[in-house]
Parts: C-alpha cells; structure tokens; sequence
C-alpha cells in the first residue's frame, strides 16, 4: 500500500499506538471510577496514589522469594534424582513412559515453592489499595462537604 498509510509501517504502527494508549487510559479511568466511585476528573490522582501500595506490595513479595536460599547444583540434582523416583514409585509404571511427566513434577514443584510469595505479594497489594480507597474516601468527603457514593451508588 503506498502513499500516505502505509501498511506496517511508520505512520500505521505510530497512529496504533495512540489508539492503544488512548484505550488503555480509558479503561483506567473507568476502572477507578468503578473502584473508588470518584468523578474522572480524580481519576489521575487516585492512580497515581495507588500505585504506591501496589509497588510496595510486589516489592514485599520479591524479597519473600529472594530470602530462600539457594541450592548447590549438586544438591539439587540429587534431589531432582530422589524425587523423580520417589514419583514413579508412586504414580506407576506408566510414568516412566509418559513424554512429559518429568515437566509435570518440574512444574508442581515451582508452583508450590512461589505461591507463597506470590500470596504475600497480592495480600499486600490488597492491602495498599483498600487503604488507598478509605483515604481516597476521606479525602472525597473532605473536599465535597458530603459523603462519598458507596459500591451500590456508583451503577
């Protein structure tokens, strides 16, 4: 395609994302609107004061998951070895044949050992927020001399 739009190239992919933009600051608008029930004029200072809590919680849940220690590689090929056969002790002899049963127990083993920092990390962050959203209740009030709509007034 020639002249002014090009397909795939400068002009298109620049005026893509304007559009994305546009859409993502849209659905953040809408989102604190929904969530704090406070007017879109506010909306660029309630985000900006919630992602305080929310970085501090993501934070809080990397250092849980930095504080294990580290296994030596040789300890932890012994004990990829003793697990995987106490697995197949267990599962049978299908699992030896089984193309990707080596990736399950990979995968359930990782799992187990995140969760709990992931859990930190979202209990935290769901902590900030609810903080955030009782100031921003506060502040609301504040300045409208009023009360601030609850959940059942905003739709």
């Amino acid at each position: 395609m020639h002249g002014d739009r090009t397909l795939g190239g400068t002009p298109s992919l620049f005026g893509d994302a304007i559009i994305v933009f546009l859409l993502l600051n849209e659905g953040r608008r809408r989102f604190v609107m929904w969530v704090y029930g406070a007017p879109r004029e506010d909306s660029g200072l309630l985000t900006v004061s919630s992602v305080g809590p929310l970085i501090e919680g993501l934070h809080t849940g990397v250092r849980v998951i930095a504080a294990a220690a580290v296994p030596s590689f040789a300890a932890t090929a012994m004990g990829g070895a003793a697990v995987k056969e106490a697995a197949h002790g267990l599962a049978g002899t299908w699992s030896r044949t089984a193309p990707a049963f080596g990736s399950l127990i990979v995968f359930a083993f990782a799992a187990r050992w995140l969760v709990p920092g992931l859990r930190a990390s979202f209990h935290d962050a769901r902590e900030g927020v609810h903080e955030v959203e009782i100031e921003a209740r506060e502040f609301l009030e504040f300045v409208g001399g009023g009360k601030a709509a609850s959940a059942n007034e905003r739709w």
